[in-house]
């Protein structure tokens, strides 16, 4: 079950990205043009196996990716524009001979995120938007130390006015952690085992 779910997580990761991107015209950019732009998506994506398995996988993820061969993951996106901004819905449905595996379905407004899945019962789980506890329970990982990449990731393709108002607002923390970590900073100059000169510049944080 944790290996579906790490397949559907990696293709809800990246179509969520989609919008990210597209500037040009090309046929498949204007497939991320167009989620971009809110008019949604629409894929299937068929799989199938030929020949033997793969040998850096494990026989276990070999006999996972054997069974799916022939399977489709199907893929519907919609991006809010206008006054439902910030609004989205993925589901991606996973099936075989016309049989559904698994399922999984992503609601994201400006404030929340609610997810619900096959694989993970009939319950629905809800956080604050790319607070890191859906990732955290689908990836294993300690929900009480959420992992951070919603975050770095919304940062990254964040809006440029948006990017540089943050900025500003961060830059007297910044400037704080700055002044702070200059007590536990040493910078040397060594040379390197061409004896050429370097900078050394070590920050060792005391454990409290």
């Amino acid at each position: 079950m944790k290996r579906l779910i790490i397949i559907l997580l990696a293709a809800m990761l990246t179509f969520s990205a989609l919008g990210a991107g597209a500037l040009s015209y090309t046929l498949d950019e204007k497939l991320l043009r167009q989620v971009r732009d809110g008019s949604g998506l629409k894929a299937t994506v068929k799989a199938e196996m030929t020949g033997g398995g793969f040998s850096i996988l494990d026989p276990a993820a070999n006999a996972l990716i054997g069974a799916l061969s022939g399977g489709e993951l199907s893929l519907r996106y919609l991006k809010g524009v206008g006054t439902l901004k910030g609004m989205e819905e993925l589901e991606l449905i996973l099936s075989k001979a016309g049989q559904a595996l698994a399922d999984m379905r992503l609601l994201r407004d400006p404030q929340f995120e609610q997810l619900s899945s096959s694989l993970l019962g009939a319950g629905r789980y809800a956080d604050t938007r790319d607070g890191g506890v859906l990732l955290a329970l689908l990836t294993g990982q300690d929900p009480a130390w959420p992992p951070v990449e919603g975050v770095l990731y919304r940062l990254n393709t964040a809006e440029t006015t948006w990017q540089a108002a943050a900025a500003k607002k961060l830059e007297a923390y910044s400037v704080r952690l700055s002044l702070w970590l200059q007590g536990f900073t040493k910078t040397e100059t060594v040379r390197d085992a061409a004896n050429a000169l370097q900078t050394r510049v070590t920050v060792a944080v005391p454990v409290l």
